[in-house]
């Protein structure tokens, strides 16, 4: 921790929230997600644990540096042990990481992105191998996906909400492109934006998200 973050602890001291996410983080006591029920998509935690919950919930409604560090942390390892341990992710030696977006509108309501937030801090992590890329944009609102709605009308209400900002004419076999959420439900908006960037070129692609 350094002498600036040091200094902020003092004059603006962790809410218990923020100590529980950071002692999670820190002790690796994580309660681990099971698998998402879709091929390529990945989550760290149990979004029903308590304090996961209460993070994701702060982090979409505030620009909150300490939440966003720490699960950047959590992504960073549970990504590595992807890298490592599950083939053929090993081979690959960038990782550009696609943050899932929102609308210019409701950019401008809420003031950040908390996925492009989680990303940067990915990003840092390891500079010589990440990177950030927004090539996605979300063309229009979609109503907020509800797990007790069909299938059927989750995919219809997402389906073509997203668009790539140009097509990838690099074909670097060497990089995985990677999109970063907080959360995936039922994963069809996931989905949606990991065929988006296939359509465009940009393979192969995973997604990964801090909690399911």
């Amino acid at each position: 921790m350094n002498f600036l973050r040091k200094i902020l602890d003092i004059l603006f001291p962790p809410s218990h929230i923020e100590q529980d996410m950071i002692a999670l983080s820190v002790t690796g006591d994580l309660p681990t997600a099971l698998p998402v029920p879709h091929d390529d998509m990945y989550a760290a935690l149990v979004y029903r644990h308590p304090t996961v919950r209460a993070s994701v919930r702060i982090l979409k409604t505030k620009h909150n540096s300490i939440i966003a560090e720490c699960f950047a942390k959590i992504l960073h390892d549970h990504l590595g042990e992807l890298l490592r341990d599950v083939e053929p992710f090993s081979h690959y030696q960038k990782i550009i990481f696609v943050p899932l977006p929102i609308t210019k509108k409701r950019l401008h309501e809420r003031g950040f992105n908390q996925t492009e937030l989680i990303a940067q801090k990915l990003y840092v992590k390891d500079l010589e191998r990440y990177s950030v890329k927004k090539i996605l944009k979300k063309i229009r609102e979609t109503s907020k996906q509800a797990v007790s709605v069909s299938k059927t009308k989750r995919v219809q209400n997402i389906k073509g909400c997203f668009a790539c900002k140009k097509k990838n004419l690099a074909h670097d076999r060497d990089t995985l492109y990677v999109v970063i959420d907080d959360v995936i439900t039922t994963g069809a908006t996931m989905k949606e934006a990991m065929q988006t960037l296939a359509r465009a070129h940009y393979r192969p692609v995973i997604g990964l998200a801090l909690a399911h």
